[in-house]
């Protein structure tokens, strides 16, 4: 759901059929997120995104679900990675920085780059064998709720202002501070998947900068300074 493919990878990577079924899906979630994009005020956003988040989850969802009936786990693994790369190119373009300046560009890549960092690891839950502890299930289920809800929050975020530029689409200020916010909740995603995945490793086993690796300094600062803004209640 995190990876729905972007067009080049998805013609890199899927069958025809899938595909088709993807560009049609893309073509319903752009006509929602436009909606959104076109919002002059924090209220307004706020008022149309609980209109809009519901539908765009569905079609995230129905994606994901025929992807994972059609296409070999291995192939659709590849091809989120390739998403996200090329997501990363788009925000890393002058095009990016001319529609939303310097400040929101780099957020967006760092919460592309966070999504591209949470892949692997949703994937080492996914398809872990270990049969958890009666008393770790039920901290599981939360841990995938917790999840679920802030990932694809951020996910829509990143979408709003990749809409935007397609449509060259101003976006407003309070918007702006509204997507913003929504970013931000790819660090609390991080946090409970790290949670998900480490229920279902040996404690004693686990190599943690094999498994997940430093950040390098300037994502580590926007790491810190995303938790300082998170203690403060500023999301």
């Amino acid at each position: 759901m995190l990876g729905l493919p972007t067009e080049q990878p998805a013609k890199r990577g899927l069958a025809s059929s899938v595909d088709e079924v993807f560009r049609s899906i893309a073509a319903l979630m752009d006509e929602l997120v436009l909606e959104v994009v076109k919002t002059r005020s924090s209220e307004e956003f706020n008022r149309v995104f609980r209109d809009t988040y519901p539908h765009y989850v569905r079609l995230l969802r129905s994606f994901s679900e025929i992807a994972d009936a059609t296409v070999p786990t291995q192939v659709m693994v590849r091809v989120t990675v390739e998403s996200f790369n090329d997501l990363e190119k788009r925000f890393r373009s002058k095009k990016a920085e001319e529609c939303f300046g310097p400040a929101m560009t780099e957020r967006a890549l760092f919460t592309v780059f966070s999504l591209r960092k949470i892949a692997p690891v949703l994937y080492s839950v996914v398809t872990s064998k270990r049969k958890l502890a009666s008393c770790d299930a039920e901290k599981d289920r939360d841990f995938g709720r917790n999840f679920l809800v802030h990932a694809l929050v951020a996910r829509f975020s990143i979408d709003c202002l990749v809409v935007a530029m397609n449509h060259k689409k101003t976006i407003y200020p309070d918007v702006l501070d509204s997507l913003d916010s929504l970013m931000r909740a790819v660090v609390d995603a991080y946090a409970w998947v790290r949670q998900a995945a480490e229920l279902r490793t040996d404690r004693q086993l686990i190599d943690r900068d094999a498994a997940f690796p430093p950040l390098e300094s300037e994502d580590r600062q926007l790491l810190n300074e995303s938790m300082k803004d998170l203690a403060l209640g500023k999301n």
